[in-house]
């Protein structure tokens, strides 16, 4: 202050820079400029400034201007951050990784007596980014399945009132004698000297083909194909039509099942291999159908071998029964001899299928439609999260799923869209 030289102070001259300024000494430049060396300039990229008398300002952390004479910074998008200010490129916002949902687990490794299953996750929701650090976690997870034992009983005779004492658990050596099984738990391999028999879950067996002669049993930690054989027909007997399907080895179409007797129609789709027979007692004309097999080449032999309406038997074989004669070294049928009373032409509600001997809902991710179908994965683009669901629904606002099988809406993505200017 001038006043102190006089009256307390030493204070130098004052040290100034003498120069006209043209406005009054207050110059206001465009947003996204500065005053600099007598002339309003642009602010360079990763630079801001508003309106009205200011200088340029670097972005705040976690934001950006990519172009020269920026008024604002842009926000890193979708969580994005920066590691200093001044950022003049959205690719200096870095991203972190984000795991995606779990993938549906793979198959139980062992039907029972305890097996595993992996699903997985992966690091794209989002994907790391411009350095960003990686997803932290597993990304396979491993999980028990199938944890209850394996579970076969046995019998002497064929009417189940003479079980032997242990139910069989394991790969077990056993006596002759046995007549009968029940497949409680997991699929078996019944062998004897004459060759080996398949019984799948939850079957009841009361006539083995090799009776009396089984002198192993072994419990199977897998699928057998055998097991997973579906046939649906079409059929009329005249007071009632549909369709209809087996999922067990062998049916005779008699007393329970004496709707379908002599009423099947057509072949109306399958899986594996099969043998028609006018005969319950398995003899007389028989007809076999084989994968890959055509439906109208089924239908048209059907009809022209008189075997429409006249069909009493049918039986699961684990090959095509013609190729022993004409290509394959293709042994004889693994087969199980049982009566359908009932239980092996299933029908199941809406959101459900035939499983382990009854129905069960599907669960979520899953659908099925009226009649005998099974549990499909969702398509993409749809979800269900309810068990037991009959249909899936469309992602809402054009969302959309990385793969089929979505169990909830949170699964359906939606790209962003810019607003109007």
């Amino acid at each position: 202050c001038g006043r102190d030289k006089e009256n307390v102070l030493d204070c130098p001259e004052p040290e100034s820079i003498i120069e006209p300024l043209t406005g009054g000494g207050l110059v206001s430049c465009d947003p996204g400029q500065e005053f600099q060396g007598g002339e309003c300039v642009d602010c360079p990229a990763g630079q801001y400034s508003e309106s009205g008398p200011s200088s340029c300002t670097p972005c705040p952390l976690n934001t950006f201007s990519s172009e020269p004479g920026s008024s604002v910074c842009e926000a890193c998008a979708d969580g994005g951050y920066t590691d200093q200010e001044g950022a003049s490129s959205s690719s200096l916002c870095k991203i972190d990784g984000g795991f995606g949902p779990w993938s549906p687990p793979t198959q139980c490794t062992k039907l029972c007596n305890g097996g595993e299953q992996e699903r997985q996750r992966i690091c794209d929701s989002p994907a790391p980014q411009n350095g960003g650090l990686e997803c932290q976690g597993d990304s396979t997870e491993t999980m028990a399945c199938n944890t209850e034992q394996c579970q076969l009983e046995i019998y002497d005779n064929d009417n189940w009132d003479d079980q032997r004492d242990d139910d069989i658990m394991e790969t077990t050596n056993i006596r002759g004698g046995v007549t009968s099984v029940k497949a409680i738990s997991g699929n078996w391999k019944l062998i004897s000297d004459d060759g080996v028999q398949i019984v799948c879950e939850g079957n009841n067996v009361n006539y083995l083909d090799d009776n009396d002669n089984v002198e192993t049993v072994e419990e199977l930690h897998e699928d057998h194909p055998v097991c997973s054989y579906i046939f649906r027909v079409n059929y009329d007997n005249g007071e009632a039509s549909g369709v209809v399907y087996f999922t067990r080895s062998n049916g005779i179409l008699n007393s329970g099942s004496g709707k379908y007797n002599d009423a099947i129609q057509s072949v109306a789709s399958f899986t594996g291999y099969w043998r028609v027979y006018k005969n319950p007692k398995w003899g007389g004309d028989s007809y076999d159908i084989c994968e890959g097999d055509s439906l109208d080449d089924i239908n048209d032999a059907l009809v022209a071998e008189d075997f429409v309406g006249e069909i009493t038997g049918v039986q699961r074989l684990t090959c095509c029964g013609r190729d022993k004669e004409n290509v394959l070294d293709c042994p004889e049928p693994e087969s199980i001899i049982e009566p359908l009373t009932g239980g092996g032409l299933v029908s199941c509600d809406p959101g459900q299928e035939f499983q382990g001997g009854e129905c069960v809902d599907c669960p979520a991710g899953q659908y099925s439609e009226s009649g005998p179908s099974s549990c499909t994965p969702c398509p993409l683009n749809t979800f269900s999260s309810e068990p037991g669901s009959s249909v899936c629904e469309a992602c809402a606002d054009g969302g959309y799923t990385d793969q089929e099988g979505a169990s909830s809406s949170s699964l359906c993505k939606i790209d962003g869209g810019f607003g109007p200017w």
